[in-house]
């Protein structure tokens, strides 16, 4: 009766390391990768928005000199226009400023059109990847509760493999259980094998006639071959 049991526990303690593994494998494989590009494009985001913000602190800054020019040339306009100035030679010089001016004025327009549009595209690309971040972040954490879910639900059918694994235990003869566990220390959890069609179940050896009538005397055989315990099927 022993025996039979100690086939149960080890059926029972295979079961418990599938179940181990599944669930290693569902939290540790199924969202790890998927987590670590997210922040990774997390990351990217903020590197982008920052280099966003420096690029309108650019265009802020240009916005000003602009203003500034502007005013500049105002004030020669009224200089050159206001009757106060009526040297040819101060009138020519005015002039040649208010040329320079309104050249470096033109110029200053042009970058300050192409920032405002480099901001603006900027500002498009960030909104659309910031809407698919948070669009993929959902996902991503509603598959994470149903990961989480199903670890729940595993945990609990380990615990209920754990608790029938004690019961059986307890019902072994502890000096077969303790050969059983040398066994695995040597063999790894499988230290039973059944016998089937006269062939051990571990290596597939042949065994010997012997070994099958001893076994159906209730004597504890191992195989020759693996040493395995041999179990009657």
């Amino acid at each position: 009766m022993s025996l039979a049991q100690l086939w149960q526990l080890q059926q029972l303690e295979l079961d418990r390391e599938k179940e181990q593994k599944q669930l290693d494998r569902q939290l540790i494989k199924a969202l790890t990768k998927e987590k670590e590009a997210l922040l990774a494009r997390q990351e990217e985001l903020k590197r982008e928005k920052a280099e966003w913000e420096k690029t309108v602190k650019q265009s802020k800054r240009l916005r000003q000199e602009i203003a500034a020019i502007e005013a500049k040339k105002q004030a020669l306009e009224q200089e050159l226009y206001g009757g106060r100035v009526v040297n040819p030679k101060e009138l020519g010089h005015l002039e040649d400023q208010w040329q320079n001016v309104e050249a470096k004025l033109n110029t200053l327009l042009e970058d300050y059109l192409n920032l405002e549009e480099k901001v603006a595209t900027m500002e498009n690309c960030l909104q659309v990847k910031h809407d698919q971040l948070v669009k993929d972040m959902d996902s991503y954490n509603q598959k994470a509760r149903q990961v989480k879910e199903k670890w729940q639900e595993g945990k609990v059918r380990l615990q209920t493999l754990i608790s029938h694994m004690e019961e059986l235990e307890a019902q072994i003869d502890p000096s077969l259980l303790q050969q059983y566990r040398r066994l695995q220390e040597q063999l790894g959890t499988v230290a039973l094998a059944k016998v089937q069609g006269g062939n051990c179940g571990g290596c597939g050896i042949q065994l010997p006639s012997m070994f099958r009538q001893q076994l159906k005397q209730g004597k504890l055989i191992k195989c020759e071959n693996c040493g395995r315990l041999l179990v009657n099927s």
